[in-house]
């Protein structure tokens, strides 16, 4: 039974991957028709200037209809942005013009949703997802207001026409149970998962890109990739690496990503003040294409903060993996592929680093379960299907 999808996104940029490229190009492939429905501009990141605009260009993309790997993308006009919040013009008419099966909505929070679930009297059926929750981080007092308000008021009006919630990780799982009372039988688990045709393991790829940033044979290369941000605990890797280049001498860390210039000098500042400044590469963000490369050439990969769609790729490429402990990517360690520790702390992250540092049996085994990982569970094939089911099953109800 072959489905026509509309996936209704806030904002679409394929040139960072995503779950709204791959997974739409694999339900493509799988014989299905797929459209995007999305807004005429990037994500607003943090310090775009200075972080992706050498990938992306210009935010602003324009208006019209696109096609990216033989899925439509309808471009619509901005009519309000606030922050993350974008609310576009056209919505009705593009989904008139397509005239969908299922409606996927991305990211529950935004307006978008709320606008494609008012549209829900054409006929289609209404899946909504939500990729991650930020409560860690503290909210202004206008968040917290635009907060309160979305639950008691456009939450209530979603939820009524939404036939089935996807939960991105186990800690959106729960947030959707205790803090919107969703019954648990309206929410389906589908993690985020990677390209693992694309992201793999090449000798070649190794040779070249060890030799390009002039590492020796018998050098460790420690990797975060992500964009350079407070949020991202680089400080708590610096700190924690630092007596480890002092005990273990030959080590690396690659810091793979941009940031502000002035977050960016604070970082440098206390590498130097740590006497790693010598052993600390720092790289601007590249596309997939370089990507899979870097990760190539590295041995284990780290993230400390708020995780990242990218961990799993580094994953694909068989890398041990060292993550902050959370129900956010506790899903990205099931098969001993990597240690966690308790976020914001140094000496943990260090014990945890060490025993890979210490042990190349260990990197080379729990790196080979990273990769078993993603292709049995992890990989955009298996979840697209994943998906696939969950609009078959309530197109039967």
């Amino acid at each position: 039974m072959h489905v026509r999808i509309a996936h209704v996104t806030p904002y679409f940029q394929p040139q960072l991957g995503y779950e709204e490229h791959y997974l739409t190009r694999e339900q493509k492939r799988a014989g299905n028709e797929v459209c995007i429905i999305t807004s005429d501009r990037y994500f607003s990141f943090p310090d775009y200037k200075d972080s992706v605009e050498h990938i992306l260009g210009s935010r602003k993309v324009g208006t019209g209809l696109f096609n990216v790997d033989g899925v439509s993308v309808y471009r619509l006009p901005c009519l309000y942005e606030w922050g993350a919040a974008i609310v576009v013009y056209g919505m009705k008419r593009a989904l008139k013009i397509f005239a969908p099966d299922v409606v996927h909505a991305h990211y529950m929070l935004y307006p978008s949703s709320i606008l494609a679930s008012l549209n829900k009297s054409m006929g289609f059926k209404l899946v909504v997802d939500q990729h991650m929750i930020n409560d860690d981080q503290p909210r202004s007092p206008w968040k917290f207001f635009a907060y309160r308000i979305y639950k008691r008021l456009a939450f209530q009006l979603l939820s009524r026409r939404v036939d089935r919630f996807i939960a991105l990780t186990p800690a959106v799982l729960r947030w959707l149970q205790e803090e919107f009372n969703v019954d648990s039988r309206s929410i389906t688990l589908v993690p985020l998962g990677a390209d693992a045709s694309f992201f793999r393991r090449d000798e070649q790829f190794r040779a070249q890109y060890r030799n390009l940033l002039h590492l020796s044979d018998d050098e460790l290369l420690v990797t975060y990739a992500g964009k350079l941000l407070p949020e991202k605990d680089i400080d708590v890797l610096i700190k924690g690496v630092a007596p480890l280049i002092e005990e273990y001498g030959k080590m690396k860390v690659l810091l793979l990503g941009s940031g502000s210039k002035r977050y960016v000098s604070e970082i440098l500042a206390l590498a130097k003040s740590h006497n790693i400044a010598e052993s600390l590469i720092l790289h601007d963000l590249v596309d997939r294409g370089e990507l899979v490369k870097f990760y190539n050439a590295s041995d284990v990969g780290v993230w400390l903060g708020r995780p990242s769609i990218t961990i799993i790729e580094a994953m694909s490429c068989g890398l041990p993996v060292v993550l902050a402990k959370s129900l956010q990517t506790c899903h990205l360690l099931a098969y001993d592929n990597g240690f966690s520790f308790s976020p914001g702390d140094p000496n943990e992250f260090k014990m945890c680093l060490e025993r890979l540092v210490e042990d190349e049996n260990l990197r080379l085994s729990m790196g080979q379960r990273s990769r078993k990982l993603v292709e049995e569970k992890l990989n955009w094939c298996v979840i697209a299907k994943k998906t696939l089911d969950i609009y078959r099953e309530v197109l039967s109800n």
